[in-house]
């Protein structure tokens, strides 16, 4: 496996992946940013299980200094409405991978089945605790790329 391979994810029984290209290529890499910028997008991986999903994506301006982090949302629902368990951002893309595997197994085994998390609706578009907010993924991250 190359570090522009999609990481493998050995998803329990039930899982369906609706696609999947997170690889191991961190942000910061060796690459010319005009060769790899593909693989720094919001739609890096999207799985559901029964009234769940888990979504992966590279949000901010690669190719403007490689800037930018990776996001994570887990949810209960869809993106019309439900609760998120989970809203992660981090420039690891093997963090994203080990939260994905322990998201995944913990909703396939019923650990997390009763678990309340932050609701949502349609109209509130994920407010203020949304990675898929541009403004508001900079700060949700504990290191931007630019804080040393």
């Amino acid at each position: 496996m190359t570090d522009t391979d999609p990481i493998p994810l050995n998803l329990p029984h039930g899982w369906q992946t609706h696609w999947h290209h997170l690889t191991a290529l961190p942000p910061d890499n060796d690459y010319p940013p005009d060769e790899v910028f593909f693989h720094f997008d919001e739609d890096l991986t999207y799985l559901t299980y029964q009234d769940y999903f888990i979504d992966a994506g590279f949000y901010g301006n690669y190719l403007s200094g490689r800037r930018g982090n990776f996001g994570l949302v887990v949810a209960r629902g869809d993106f019309l409405g439900g609760s998120v368990l989970e809203n992660f951002c981090t420039r690891d893309p093997q963090e994203v991978a080990r939260r994905i595997a322990f998201y995944a197994q913990a909703i396939a085994d019923g650990t997390i089945g009763g678990q309340d998390g932050i609701p949502f609706t349609a109209e509130d578009e994920m407010p203020d605790y949304s990675v898929y907010d541009q403004r508001r993924v900079q700060a949700a991250c504990s290191r931007p790329k630019d804080t040393p």
